[in-house]
């Protein structure tokens, strides 16, 4: 699914209060209309509604609850493994203007991190993939949960933890995003290297 013209990542700084780290989406930038959309699980609902009804069933889920089991995995990689494990990490001055507790505050952002992809890892038991499972669709599909989840693999990668080793479904997961040709694109545009291999 490509984006239309209606829709651009922001490339300016927000004219309303929002802080600047929260993702957004300009929606018909430059238009009287012009509406942005922020945080990843909202901008991630949106794209897939574009897609028409079909996609969006097969992105977000067919049914109520593969719906709501696609908004609980966005809504955990988004509160807990972002904001509150990679946020402890990145950005301790989030948590404590305190210089000295920094390193406190990554160490704990580090073990909730860990956790969290313990808990991921439990929660893709016998699914074949997040959204996939949560949608109902078959083992070649993926979701934006999915994709999303992706994200933070390859932030454990680079943190330097044993991501296919410790959680071998998650890897399941990673790999099936990252084969996907419209991935392959984006990490040879963005100069990054496939971490799933």
């Amino acid at each position: 699914m490509s984006l239309p013209q209606a829709v651009a990542p922001l490339a300016r700084p927000l004219t309303r209060p929002n802080p600047p780290d929260i993702p957004a989406l300009v929606v018909d930038a430059g238009t009287p209309s012009e509406t942005v959309v922020t945080e990843s699980a909202a901008v991630l609902t949106y794209l897939a509604a574009l897609g028409g009804p079909e996609a969006e069933a097969r992105l977000l889920g067919r049914d109520a609850l593969r719906r709501g089991q696609t908004a609980e995995l966005l809504t955990f990689t988004s509160a807990t493994i972002h904001g509150q494990g990679y946020g402890s990490i990145w950005r301790p001055l989030r948590f404590t203007d305190d210089e000295a507790a920094w390193s406190g505050v990554q160490a704990k952002g580090r073990a909730v991190v860990e956790w969290a992809y313990g808990v991921l890892e439990q929660k893709l038991a016998g699914r074949p993939a997040a959204a996939a499972a949560a949608s109902g669709a078959g083992d070649g599909d993926v979701g934006v949960a999915d994709i999303y989840a992706y994200v933070f693999w390859r932030w454990g990668v680079e943190l330097g933890l044993d991501m296919k080793g410790k959680f071998p479904r998650y890897y399941s997961v990673a790999k099936r995003v990252e084969g996907l040709a419209s991935v392959q694109k984006t990490l040879q545009v963005e100069e990054l290297a496939p971490l799933a291999a």
